[in-house]
């Protein structure tokens, strides 16, 4: 990692002729003999210019443009590279403040992050993964809410919605299959969820949540045996289009089907799911599609189970 000394506003002394300084690997200036970089300062297309070099491979490693000449505001191209060589950061600023796209690399030289800046503020965020946007973050022009949209492996969406200036949900949220919208979440100003819709069914309403009736029996529902919000028809559908469905469409080349997954899935004492562990695998890839559906369930009902975590043995056939 290159120091953050060498990346951020290096001051000194303007003069029209080059300026020499040496720096350790933590970014401390020392004597040339004992240096790990070296930086140069001077002026270049009317601003000021400022580029360091590690020493050994003769490679730049970080370079800006700045309109004064203490060096103080960035004005131009900011960019960092790898020590390696390939490009790390880069960007452009309009007196101190970020504009237009900044780019984030990899050391393969892929991007990982793309983000416009207006004014110093991002208001597009694009997370990249092998050439696919695995999330964007696009701010709201009327608002501070910002709207996430998570895409699966296929680039396809699976989850959008908005999130408020402390980073929690806010509003309807939709969960898709297929492109179309196979679920709603919906939060309310401080990030708590009043409703969830699966399938066109209501599983939890905050609002409207009945109250139990202990005089009526649910079949799918024995006392103490935590059990999915709707009973074992609304888990099955679940199971059906939020696992079954994307796997054997997403994985439908590697002619493994039918195969069976066996797991332990572990809820806390609040219903929520905390651990999957697979006992028996179809293929490392499913594996974390399974943990990642059943991990995103919504809670599930306790019905007065008292232990410290409730583990579930389940087995799951894909045909």
């Amino acid at each position: 990692m290159i120091p953050a000394y060498l990346f951020l506003f290096i001051t000194g002394n303007a003069q029209v002729d080059t300026l020499h300084q040496y720096y350790d690997a933590e970014g401390y200036e020392i004597a040339a003999a004992k240096a790990t970089f070296h930086g140069k300062r001077y002026r270049k297309d009317s601003l000021y210019y400022s580029v360091n070099y590690h020493i050994k491979s003769h490679r730049i490693v970080t370079e800006a443009y700045y309109s004064d000449a203490e060096y103080s505001v960035n004005h131009g191209l900011f960019k960092t590279y790898y020590v390696n060589g390939p490009t790390q950061l880069d960007g452009n600023y309009n007196n101190g403040k970020k504009v237009g796209v900044w780019k984030n690399y990899g050391e393969n030289g892929k991007i990982t992050d793309s983000i416009f800046f207006e004014d110093d503020e991002p208001v597009r965020h694009f997370q990249i993964n092998n050439g696919m946007v695995e999330r964007s973050f696009v701010k709201s022009s009327n608002s501070n809410d910002v709207l996430v949209t998570v895409f699966d492996e296929d680039g396809k969406k699976d989850t959008e919605g908005y999130q408020n200036s402390a980073g929690l949900p806010v509003g309807i949220w939709k969960t898709y299959e297929a492109d179309t919208v196979a679920g709603t979440k919906t939060y309310d100003a401080e990030g708590q969820l009043q409703e969830e819709i699966l399938g066109g069914y209501i599983i939890f309403s905050k609002k409207n949540a009945p109250k139990k009736d202990n005089s009526k029996k649910d079949k799918f529902t024995m006392p103490g045996t935590p059990t999915f919000p709707g009973g074992q028809p609304q888990f099955d559908y679940y199971v059906e289009n939020r696992i079954q469905n994307p796997i054997r469409r997403r994985y439908k080349n590697l002619d493994i089907f039918p195969a069976t997954s066996r797991m332990t899935i572990i809820f806390d004492t609040d219903g929520r799911v905390k651990d999957v562990i697979i006992l028996q695998s179809i293929h490392p890839s499913i594996d974390g599609e399974l943990r990642r559906a059943l991990k995103n369930m919504p809670k599930w009902n306790m019905n007065g189970f008292t232990g410290a975590e409730y583990r579930l043995n389940y087995s799951l056939r894909i045909q």
